[in-house]
């Protein structure tokens, strides 16, 4: 059985391969976002429901890792024009 070789990618194949994982995270960071902002809308089933705030639980973790990663998401737009810039 013969083994395929496996090219590596060049720099613009990376670069936009990274742009493509910066706009999903962006993407995720919006549905996640409005996800938690719909939870909070939704009424309490009953009594305990409400005592218990776990809907509002929910929509804080929804929206805290939509924050996360949008700063993910700027930090590595931030590398790559650090690493695309040409020093002159």
């Amino acid at each position: 059985m013969e083994k395929e070789k496996i090219e590596p990618l060049s720099n613009e194949d990376l670069i936009k391969l990274l742009k493509d994982s910066i706009t999903w995270l962006y993407i995720f960071a919006i549905i996640f976002t409005i996800f938690g902002v719909l939870i909070t809308f939704v009424p309490p089933k009953n009594e305990q429901d409400t005592q218990n705030g776990l809907k509002y639980i929910m929509a804080a973790i929804l929206i805290g890792t939509s924050f996360v990663f949008v700063v993910v998401a700027h930090r590595q737009k931030q590398k790559i024009k650090e690493k695309t810039s040409k020093p002159e």
